[in-house]
């Protein structure tokens, strides 16, 4: 992977994520300028609520929440120049 963007990014990492560390990509994105780390609490990689199958209410309501934070982040001012 290539160096971290100067772009305005959205970065979304599951706290339970056992495929990829956490720690792993904040320390990659943490070099990037103009970008937002957001940790999504008990959620696996892909975003599956951690213990659940994918389908499952609590992950379909996980993914849901990660949606609603990537709209939010894209209608907001990021990116913008004024």
């Amino acid at each position: 992977v290539g160096s971290p963007s100067a772009i305005p990014t959205l970065v979304l990492h599951g706290d339970s994520d056992r495929t990829i560390p956490i720690e792993e990509t904040r320390s990659y994105f943490n070099k990037a300028n103009d970008t937002e780390f957001i940790t999504v609490p008990n959620a696996d990689h892909g975003f599956v609520a951690k213990g659940e199958q994918l389908g499952s209410l609590n992950s379909t309501k996980l993914r849901k929440s990660v949606v609603a934070t990537i709209v939010e982040y894209i209608t907001s001012n990021h990116g913008k120049n004024d």
